[in-house]
C-alpha cells in the first residue's frame, strides 16, 4: 500500500501501472504465505515426531532399568531391588531428556526465504527472477544483447587416440582435440572447428578421397549408442549421421576400403568385434567376433584382406562377396608367429608396393608377412627398429616412415627394409619431442613425399617435419593436462600454462604462437 500510495503522489504513474504493480506485490507476497505455510507444516511435524519419540525412549530404557533391578533383587533382596530400580529409571529419563534437545536424525528438508534475494530454499536453492517494476513487455525485444561468443581457436590434440593425424586434398592438416575435429592449414595457420560432437572424440578416418571424413564420439550417458558422423572437410556439412544397433558401444577404431570407397570397418574393443558397412546406405555388411581388444584396423590396398590387431593378436581377414552386393564374408586367415615370440600387442600396420602386409607391434619390430599359403607367415623382420612400440607406418612410393611411441623417433625406410640413404644435411632419423602417435605424409601432386610429413606426438602437440632440410617446426602445441593459466599483465596477449608433465609453456594468444617451454621435473 505504501508503494502504491508513493507512486499515486508522483503523479506520473498511470492507474494501468498501478494495477500491475499491485499484481506483482500480492504474486509476491502470496508466495511468501505460502513458504511460511509450509515452514508451519514442518515444525509441526517436528514437534509431533519429538513428542512421540520422548515416551518411547523413556519407556523402553524404563524397562531395561527394571530388568536390571530384578536381577539384582534376586540376589540381594526386595529393598535392593527397589532402590536400583527407582535409580535405573531416573538416570536413563534424564539421559533421554537431554537427548531430546537436539534431535539426531533429520525430520525435514530445510526451509528458508530470503526476501531481499527473491530466493526460496527447500533443500536446494531456487533463484527466483523477478523483473524491473517498468518492464513492460514491448520493450523485451530491444534490450536483448546482439552479441555471442563463437569459438575461434583451439589449442591442443589428442594424444591418446592412434592415427588420428591425416592430410586433406585442400592440403590441410586433419586432427582432433576434445570434441573438436580440427582442420589446419599449415602455410598461414589457419585453423578451422567442426563442431559436430558433444563428447570426447574416439575415432577419426578420412576416405581416400580426401574430402570425407568419418568421426565417432565417446559414448554419452544414457544414451543407445555413439554413431559414426561423416561429413565434409572443405564445407563442413554433415552429410549423414550412421546410427545403428550393432554400435552400441564407442568405436574405437574405423578405416575406409582403398578399394571400394563404400566400405568401412569399425572396430569395437569392448565387444571384441569387427565390422564391415556400406556407410552410404548404413547397411550393416558382416560382422565377426575377434575376440580380443582391436587397436587397429587397415586394408591391403592391394588385395582384399583386412588386418585386425590389437592386444595379444593379429589376424588377417579375407573378404568375399556372395550372391547380391550387400551380401559378404569374411574369411579369417591365421598370423603365424613362430619360431618368433608373440608381441604382446599389434599397434599398426601398411601395405608394401608388392602387395605385401607390414606391421608393428609393441616390442619394437618392424614384420613382413607373406602371402596367404595357407596362412601369413613372417618373411621378413626389422629386429629393434624402435626401443618400444611401433605406433605408426606409412608408405610411399619410394619407401615408409615409422615411429617410436617410447623413443620418440621417426625413421625413414627404403623397400630394402634398411634406412633410407641421405646426403649429407639431411636425416633419415628424426628425434622428437614426445613420442609418435600418428604420422601422415605431405601429398605433392597426387604423389606422398617420404621426407616432408606431420607427426601427432604424446606431448599433445602437431609438428611439421621436413627430413631432407632437418626442420622440425611445431604446428600446433599442445598442453596436456593443464593444471593452472596465469596472463602476463604488462603483455596481455602472453600467457603461462603450467602442464602436469613438469612445464611451464609460454603462449602468445594474439599470433596463436608458442613463446617457450621450461621443464621443471
Amino acid at each position: 500500500v505504501d508503494c502504491l500510495d508513493k507512486m499515486a503522489a508522483d503523479g506520473g504513474v498511470s492507474m494501468e501501472d498501478q494495477m500491475k504493480e499491485l499484481v506483482r506485490l500480492v504474486k509476491q507476497q502470496t508466495a511468501e504465505l505460502q513458504g511460511c505455510q509450509h515452514e508451519l507444516q514442518l515444525l509441526k511435524q517436528r514437534v509431533l515426531s519429538l513428542e512421540e519419540r520422548v515416551p518411547k525412549e523413556d519407556a523402553t530404557k524404563a524397562r531395561t532399568a527394571r530388568r536390571k533391578g530384578q536381577s539384582v533383587g534376586a540376589a540381594d533382596g526386595p529393598v535392593s531391588a527397589l532402590t536400583s530400580r527407582a535409580a535405573s529409571t531416573n538416570s536413563s529419563a534424564r539421559s533421554s531428556l537431554r537427548k531430546t534437545g537436539m534431535p539426531r536424525k533429520k525430520l525435514a528438508p530445510k526451509l528458508s526465504i530470503d526476501i531481499e534475494t527473491k530466493e526460496l530454499v527447500i533443500g536446494n536453492t531456487v533463484n527466483v527472477l523477478f523483473p524491473p517494476v517498468d518492464h513492460t513487455e514491448d520493450d523485451a525485444e530491444p534490450n536483448v544483447p546482439e552479441e555471442s561468443l563463437t569459438l575461434s581457436r583451439v589449442h591442443g590434440y589428442n594424444a591418446k587416440n592412434r592415427h588420428n593425424v591425416f592430410y586433406s586434398r585442400s592440403g590441410c592438416v586433419l586432427f582432433d582435440a576434445g570434441c573438436f575435429v580440427l582442420v589446419m592449414n599449415p602455410e598461414t595457420g589457419e585453423q578451422r572447428i567442426y563442431e559436430g560432437h558433444e563428447d570426447l572424440i574416439w575415432s577419426l578416418t578420412l576416405h581416400p578421397d580426401g574430402v570425407v571424413v568419418a568421426s565417432s564420439a565417446q559414448a554419452r550417458q544414457y544414451t543407445s549408442a555413439p554413431g559414426i558422423r561423416f561429413w565434409d572437410v572443405e564445407t563442413f556439412a554433415t552429410l549423414h549421421v550412421l546410427q545403428h544397433a550393432e554400435l552400441n558401444h564407442q568405436v574405437d577404431a574405423m578405416v575406409f576400403s582403398p578399394n571400394n570407397p563404400a566400405l568401412l570397418a569399425v572396430a569395437l574393443a569392448q565387444e571384441q568385434t569387427l565390422s564391415l558397412w556400406d556407410w552410404e546406405s548404413h547397411t550393416l555388411l558382416t560382422k565377426v567376433k575377434v575376440g580380443a581388444d582391436l587397436l587397429h584396423v587397415g586394408f591391403n590396398s592391394q588385395t582384399h584382406h583386412l588386418v585386425a590387431a590389437g592386444r595379444r593378436h593379429l589376424s588377417f581377414w579375407n573378404l568375399e562377396a556372395k550372391s547380391s552386393q550387400d551380401d559378404v564374408s569374411l574369411t579369417k586367415k591365421t598370423a603365424i608367429f613362430q619360431p618368433r615370440q608373440s608381441p604382446a600387442a599389434v599397434l599398426c600396420s601398411m601395405t608394401a608396393p608388392d602387395g605385401s602386409l607390414v606391421t608393428g607391434d609393441s616390442s619394437g619390430d618392424i614384420l613382413v608377412w607373406s602371402r596367404p599359403i595357407p596362412n601369413f607367415k613372417i618373411a621378413k623382420a626389422i629386429d629393434g627398429a624402435h626401443s618400444g612400440g611401433v605406433a605408426a607406418l606409412v608408405a610411399t612410393e619410394h619407401g615408409f616412415l615409422s615411429g617410436g611411441v617410447r623413443d620418440g623417433l621417426v625413421k625413414l625406410w627404403g623397400w630394402d627394409y634398411q634406412l633410407y640413404p641421405v646426403d649429407v644435411g639431411e636425416q633419415n632419423e628424426i628425434q622428437l619431442d614426445g613420442g609418435v602417435r600418428a604420422l601422415c605424409n605431405i601429398s605433392i601432386d597426387g604423389t606422398l613425399s617420404l621426407s616432408q610429413f606431420f607427426a601427432g606426438t604424446s606431448v599433445h602437440s602437431i609438428v611439421s617435419v621436413d627430413a631432407g632440410e632437418a626442420a622440425v617446426e611445431w604446428l600446433c602445441w599442445g598442453n596436456g593436462a593443464t593444471t593452472n593459466l596465469t596472463m602476463d599483465r604488462t603483455r596481455p596477449n602472453l600467457g603461462y600454462i603450467t602442464c602436469k608433465d613438469g612445464t611451464i609453456r609460454g603462449w602468445d594468444f594474439g599470433t596463436h604462437a608458442p613463446v617457450s617451454a621450461t621443464r621443471f621435473v
